[in-house]
């Protein structure tokens, strides 16, 4: 018998019946980026037996994980596992491959492996979204468009292109789905940035990252940029972070500007030379509000989510029929805090829920009528139906929050 022990960063942890017993096994995954070694981050089922945990480790490369989601892909009675890629450690923004591990009678094994390079996935729903009777993956990934993988009868994964997900490139931390118009297919919520932020972001004037090394000496150099106008009133380019922050991430900055003010007034290509830096080096986003996706049989339409769900990053979602009215309804919660001091806290989310109404409009609850008051940063969510009703939140650096339904009369 073994302890769990778990690994000290744990992006996130699942309970599910691998073997098939009829009791709940263990998936625990690792990543954060604080080990040097990237040999630390081992993922690990551990097997319930008898009530007592015995941990073997999943038959995976060593990498830096983000979320596990579990589901029977092949319909042969048994749960699979997607295990999405985050950063590749010491790398931003590259990353490590997305695995598809297929259970073969409560067995994994590293010849039932499928391998995706998805880029920095964040969140992830099985869902049939073109009918056919397979269940596909829709991804959320950071600094890229919303990927679906598409299952073509259990044997194999075809990747949709960008046309076909509509081309929105944005931080993209979550993704849920629910058949909110009430015609028998999934709907999805997508939570991203906000529009409650400085910079401007369009088509035309896309935030960019580009993944350089610029002092030579076989680190990354991450160069984010976004669009202002200068002094002339012209749209420009320039680098996001401040003097100081950069010359932290290399010397090669203070040796190039020996002033706050000559900085002030490059632009990126005073920088860095963007045409020789490799398309795969170029990440780009084009939009930073939050989404629900109509599927019409396949067919995918963005409607722009309620100004109300714009004002801060949407970290979680659930979706649930709060109101017993047969029609899926969301909650919406997120905030961040880790932004530099120019930007700031991003916490104007105190719990936003949006009411169904089955005929593609939602009703705004505000905290006045739904008792919400969700503070910090949400990075769980859990709604537990029954008699008493209850919601829990956890929220990072601070407390669980636990909320009890209210039955009407």
């Amino acid at each position: 018998e073994v302890p769990v022990i778990l690994h000290d960063f744990n992006p996130d942890i699942i309970l599910v019946d691998v073997d098939g017993d009829g009791d709940n096994d263990l998936i625990a995954l690792s990543g954060g980026y604080a080990n040097e070694d990237e040999n630390d981050y081992q993922h690990s089922l551990y097997e319930n037996k008898n009530g007592s945990f015995v941990r073997t480790s999943l038959p995976l490369p060593a990498f830096c994980a983000s979320i596990v989601r579990p589901f029977d892909f092949d319909h042969d009675g048994d749960k699979d596992l997607f295990v999405g890629g985050r950063v590749k450690r010491g790398s931003f923004p590259f990353s490590s491959n997305s695995y598809l591990l297929i259970n073969d009678h409560g067995k994994f094994s590293e010849k039932q492996i499928m391998s995706f390079d998805l880029g920095m996935v964040t969140d992830a729903v099985w869902s049939d979204f073109n009918k056919d009777g397979w269940e596909d993956i829709l991804i959320a990934r950071e600094w890229n468009t919303i990927a679906i993988l598409e299952n073509n009868k259990g044997q194999k994964f075809n990747q949709l292109s960008n046309d076909q997900t509509g081309g929105k490139s944005g931080f993209w931390y979550s993704i849920r789905a629910g058949d909110f118009d009430n015609d028998g297919d999934d709907d999805y919520v997508v939570g991203n940035l906000g529009e409650n932020n400085r910079f401007t972001v369009s088509n035309e004037y896309p935030m960019s990252l580009y993944a350089i090394d610029v002092d030579k000496n076989g680190a990354i150099d991450p160069i984010t940029t976004s669009y202002w106008k200068d002094e002339n009133g012209v749209m420009q380019e320039y680098p996001v972070n401040y003097l100081d922050e950069m010359v932290a991430q290399s010397p090669y900055f203070r040796r190039k500007f020996t002033s706050y003010t000559k900085f002030s007034h490059m632009i990126v290509d005073s920088i860095v030379n963007r045409s020789a830096i490799p398309d795969s080096n170029k990440y780009h986003v084009n939009v930073t509000s939050s989404f629900i996706v109509w599927n019409d049989k396949g067919k995918l339409d963005w409607q722009r989510l309620p100004s109300a769900a714009q004002t801060s990053p949407i970290k979680k979602i659930l979706v649930q029929d709060l109101n017993g009215d047969k029609i899926p309804d969301m909650l919406l919660a997120g905030n961040d805090h880790s932004y530099d001091v120019s930007t700031g806290y991003y916490d104007a989310n105190k719990g936003i829920i949006l009411i169904g109404k089955g005929n593609k409009k939602f009703e705004v609850l505000p905290a006045s009528k739904s008792g919400l008051l969700l503070q910090g940063q949400v990075e769980s969510l859990l709604f537990l139906d029954g008699n008493t009703p209850l919601l829990i939140a956890g929220v990072n650096r601070g407390n669980i929050s636990v909320y009890k339904k209210i039955q009407k009369k």
